[in-house]
């Protein structure tokens, strides 16, 4: 196994004994006796490729259908999981004038972060153009009587699970339509004579979408707590464990301060 499946492996097994401590099925966690130094340690992701051309991203919406377009926008600016956008309400996306978008579900289930499922809600910031995209497809919604609790993105009963209650998008068809436009775009590049596809081949929705969002706002210089506050990690440090290569490595002429001259005569 790859040294993250074991760690995660091994954290799994950590929470059952942790439940079977509380029920009475035994009297210590075997993996607590395990030193910090001996267990599998995270793998840091680095140079993961991502959308640095806006260009790429206004063909990408082109080339997507209406509304998986839309939800790349929403992806890739403002950071969200494809199961947060997927499970978007109608009225989470009431504060798009204050640029902030309220997240409560992915897909029809507890956010990742809520791992009590206390019915935790986080905000991510809308863009500022997120109205003009939106505008139009919340407007549809309304007219077809859709209420503050109904999907914004429904799914046409064709791609709908068959077993499940669901009556969203599922991950699997917003992969493929990802595949298909990436793959469309590159091609419409290569015919008009571009030395390099827009896109790399192998890139995912994940890398285009909420990964892009996270390493172009920390390139652009924006602090390491705000982009954790804004995707919803645990700490700064789970940020920065991740995007280390582009925590800003600048600083103020306050911290960079010499020896002053008349000190030092």
């Amino acid at each position: 196994l790859a040294t993250g499946s074991v760690r995660h492996n091994l954290g799994l097994l950590s929470r059952f004994f942790g439940w079977a401590i509380e029920s009475g099925h035994a009297q210590i966690n075997p993996v607590r006796m395990v030193p910090m130094g001996r267990r599998p340690q995270r793998q840091i992701r680095r140079d993961v490729p991502w959308l640095a051309d806006d260009g790429a991203v206004v063909a990408l919406i082109k080339a997507l259908p209406e509304p998986i377009n839309l939800m790349l926008y929403l992806g890739n600016r403002s950071g969200l999981r494809t199961g947060e956008i997927c499970g978007l309400r109608m009225g989470d996306m009431d504060h798009l004038r204050d640029g902030a978008i309220r997240v409560r579900y992915s897909y029809d289930g507890p956010l990742k972060e809520d791992k009590r499922q206390t019915g935790k809600v986080k905000w991510v910031p809308a863009a500022d153009d997120a109205e003009a995209h939106l505008g139009v497809w919340l407007k549809r919604r309304r007219l077809q009587g859709a209420g503050l609790e109904d999907l914004v993105f429904p799914a046409p009963s064709s791609r709908r699970p068959r077993t499940l209650p669901w009556t969203g998008y599922r991950r699997e068809h917003i992969d493929l339509c990802w595949d298909t436009a990436r793959d469309k775009v590159n091609k419409d590049a290569r015919e008009t004579g571009a030395k390099q596809p827009p896109i790399p081949e192998a890139m995912t929705w994940y890398e285009a979408t909420r990964h892009s969002f996270v390493s172009r706002t920390l390139k652009a210089g924006a602090s390491l707590d705000e982009v954790s506050a804004a995707v919803g990690h645990s700490s700064p440090v789970v940020t920065k464990e991740n995007y280390d290569h582009f925590v800003r490595k600048t600083f103020s002429r306050t911290l960079t301060a010499g020896l002053s001259k008349d000190k030092t005569k």
